[in-house]
C-alpha cells in the first residue's frame, strides 16, 4: 500500500467525524428498517396512525418490509453522509492550513487525492455492509426470525444502493477542493438533494442520477423501479467517474496562492 493511502485510511479511520458520521449512518439504517417494520406490522394489526402511514412507505410485512426500507434509507442516507465526508476529506486541507505541507511531500498531489476518495469509497462501502449486519440483529432480536434468501438479496441490492450513493457523493469532493472549503460542497449536496425531489415529481428521477439509486429499491414504487433505464445507470457510474478524474486533475494542479 502507498504512503498517501496509508495516510488517508489514518485519517478516516481516526476522525472523529468519520467515525461519527459513518457509525451513525449505520445505526440510524438499522434502527430505521427494523422500527419501520415494526411499525407497519402494528398499523396493519392494530390501526395505528402512525403505523399506517409507515405501511404506506414499505411493501411486505416481517423481513421484507425490512429489507425494503434498508435500501430506501440508504441509497438516501448515503449520499448524504458519504457526500460531508468527501468534502471534508479536501476541504480541511484549506481549513486547517494543512494544504502547504501535504504539497510539499514528494507524493504526487494527485495520487493523495486518488487516496483520500479511495478512502472515502472503502469506509463509506464498509458502513455499508456495517448497517446491513446491524439490520439483520435488530431483526433477529425484534423476534422475526430468519430472513429468507429473497430478503438477504434485497438487503445486498441496498448495500449496493449504498455504495452507488457514496459513488454519486464524489462530485462534491471536487466543489470541495475548487471551492476551497468544505462548506461550500455541503452547500452544493443540498442543493442536489433538493433538486432530487423536484425532479422525481416532475417524472425525470429514471435519468437523473442521484435519484436512480432510490428508484431502484423502490422508493418510487415498482413502476418507477421499472422506468428506470441502462441509461440512467450508466449516467451513475459516469458520474462518480467524471468526479474522480476531475478531483484527481485539480489537485494535479494546486498551487499556494
Amino acid at each position: 500500500m502507498s504512503p498517501a493511502w496509508t495516510v488517508e485510511l489514518l485519517k478516516v479511520r481516526r476522525s472523529p467525524v468519520a467515525r461519527t458520521a459513518f457509525g451513525a449512518m449505520a445505526v440510524i439504517a438499522a434502527f430505521f428498517s427494523v422500527g419501520a417494520a415494526l411499525l407497519a406490522a402494528r398499523g396493519t394489526a392494530e390501526g395505528s396512525l402512525a403505523g399506517a402511514k409507515v405501511a404506506a412507505m414499505v411493501e411486505g410485512v416481517g423481513w421484507s418490509a425490512v429489507s425494503g426500507a434498508f435500501g430506501q434509507i440508504v441509497s438516501v442516507l448515503w449520499l448524504l453522509g458519504t457526500g460531508v465526508i468527501a468534502a471534508w476529506s479536501c476541504g480541511r486541507e484549506y481549513s486547517d492550513r494543512t494544504l502547504g505541507q501535504l504539497l510539499a511531500l514528494p507524493t504526487p498531489s494527485s495520487r493523495i487525492a486518488a487516496a483520500k476518495l479511495g478512502s472515502v469509497m472503502l469506509a463509506s462501502s464498509t458502513a455499508a455492509v456495517g448497517a446491513a449486519l446491524l439490520t439483520l440483529v435488530g431483526g433477529v432480536v425484534a423476534g422475526m426470525g430468519l430472513p429468507g434468501s429473497g430478503d438477504l438479496q434485497t438487503l445486498g441490492t441496498g448495500v449496493l444502493a449504498g455504495v452507488a450513493g457514496a459513488w454519486l457523493a464524489l462530485p462534491f469532493a471536487w466543489v470541495a477542493t475548487v471551492g476551497r472549503g468544505y462548506l461550500p460542497a455541503v452547500g452544493a449536496l443540498l442543493g442536489i438533494v433538493m433538486v432530487s425531489q423536484v425532479v422525481v415529481l416532475l417524472g425525470g428521477g429514471s435519468w437523473f442520477p442521484w435519484a436512480v439509486p432510490s428508484l431502484l429499491v423502490g422508493a418510487g414504487g415498482a413502476e418507477a423501479a421499472a422506468d428506470v433505464s441502462g441509461l440512467g445507470v450508466a449516467l451513475v457510474v459516469s458520474v462518480g467517474a467524471a468526479a474522480w478524474a476531475s478531483t484527481v486533475r485539480t489537485w494535479s494542479r494546486l498551487q499556494l496562492d
